[in-house]
């Protein structure tokens, strides 16, 4: 298996390298369009004593990683066109080490949806396109298949079938409408979304409205495909009144999620905001671990453009609260709502309520500079995003960066002690660096 998947990764990759007696890659003399990217990345990172990352010893954590993304379009006939994303990835260094030294002690708090770092694999999804090629326990590589998309485009709207990636809501950090793989809120690489298996459809009627259908099957525990751990959801956009509105019913897993929301102008600036409400299915819950029936969850940003001493710039500032969450992070992560939510992705953050912003100031033509803040006003604590991002030629981008905690002792950013173990879930101030080459 593994020789085989080393010839895929390795058949994958000659694709970019020019063929005999030309200067351009192979890809380019097959057909459809082909585009993608190459990508380095590098971290220091410095470990809070007790917390899950210092098992490994040494202050200092080093970590590296590297990947490749090939992206096949191809038009077909009768409006049909077919996608796909192949992912070739590798990851390494001192914070897997740490990890696999973790799994030796407690392998369920090393697979705990609670500590970062873990890998993507394809274990609830329909599709099984993700094989490990090697591994061990300071290095991982893998491959997988991100979009494997066929497209059907009517005039009337559009249909795919596939791996693709929709997103719903109008949270720009947060998002609780967004219910199909969110991104993290300290995630500020958010290019591509991790794909998922699911049939889209999309009406547009000539009255403005639009209207979307979604099914993601799922898998459950034991593998087998489950209409109780699958999602399908209908929302709706149309116009009223000069807002733009949403509405959105769905049946999430076995829970009924709806949510409305609505985005306007103020001014020069954009607002937008979502509420979602949900009804929990009755599940088992641990010994000291009430159930909850159901939750609702709230957010409302707003942003704008201006210039200042010849420089653009762009702010936004955005509010979240969610119900389903008590502050208390040992217990809720054992409440059977979070901890689906965290296994499946859903969910990201373990406060209930939280303040964020973020600014982009354009220095130079080539140069962009971004802060981001994200305070958690329950605890309180936080984290700062500073980075930096470099045109440095029309297809290579470089960007330095670091994430910055702030918080106490039993604070979600300064890291809470896991229950049954003396090891805190303190997140490591880091530095990163990233040099992005597109073709």
């Amino acid at each position: 298996m593994r020789i085989r998947d080393a010839c895929l990764a390795l058949a994958a990759m000659l694709l970019l390298l020019p063929h005999p007696g030309s200067a351009q890659p192979l890809l380019e003399d097959l057909p459809g369009y082909w585009s993608g990217h190459l990508r380095a990345r590098g971290r220091v990172s410095e470990p809070e004593e007790g917390s899950v990352y210092s098992p490994a010893g040494g202050d200092t954590l080093h970590d590296w990683a590297g990947e490749l993304r090939l992206k096949w379009d191809m038009p077909l006939e009768n409006r049909l066109s077919f996608t796909v994303h192949y992912v070739n990835a590798a990851t390494g260094g001192d914070t897997r080490e740490s990890l696999s030294g973790l799994a030796a002690v407690s392998p369920a708090l090393a697979g705990s949806p609670v500590i970062p770092g873990g890998s993507v694999d394809d274990d609830t999804r329909a599709l099984d396109l993700t094989a490990t090629l090697d591994e061990d326990e300071d290095f991982l590589w893998y491959h997988r298949i991100d979009r494997l998309c066929l497209a059907y485009n009517p005039t009337w709207g559009n249909v795919r079938v596939g791996r693709q990636a929709v997103t719903l809501g109008n949270g720009l950090i947060f998002n609780p409408m967004d219910l199909f793989n969110p991104f993290s809120p300290t995630n500020v690489e958010r290019d591509y979304k991790t794909g998922d298996d699911m049939v889209f459809v999309e009406l547009i009627p000539q009255t403005g409205m639009n209207l979307q259908f979604l099914y993601v099957p799922r898998r459950d525990p034991d593998g087998d495909l489950s209409p109780d751990y699958s999602s399908v959801a209908a929302k709706a956009r149309f116009p009223v009144a000069g807002l733009e509105v949403d509405v959105l019913a769905s049946r999430h897993f076995e829970d009924t999620v709806v949510g409305a929301g609505a985005s306007g102008y103020l001014g020069a600036s954009t607002w937008r905001a979502d509420l979602v409400w949900g009804v929990l299915h009755d599940e088992p819950a641990p010994p000291g671990v009430d159930q909850k029936d159901t939750y609702a969850a709230v957010v409302a940003n707003l942003d704008r453009s201006w210039m200042y001493k010849g420089k653009n710039f762009y702010g936004l500032l955005e509010f979240y609260h969610n119900t389903l969450l008590d502050n208390d992070y040992a217990t809720d992560t054992m409440e059977p709502a979070v901890a689906r939510r965290l296994e499946y992705g859903e969910l990201h953050s373990l406060g209930s309520t939280y303040l964020a912003g973020s600014v982009q100031m354009e220095a130079h033509p080539l140069v962009n500079l971004y802060l981001t803040m994200i305070n958690n006003l329950a605890d309180p604590s936080g984290a700062l995003l500073p980075r930096v991002e470099y045109s440095a030629r029309q297809n290579l981008q470089v960007t330095l960066g670091a994430n910055l905690f702030w918080g106490g002792s039993g604070t979600e950013y300064g890291g809470w002690t896991i229950p049954g173990t003396s090891l805190s879930t303190a997140p490591p101030q880091a530095a990163y660096a990233w040099a992005t080459w597109y073709f």
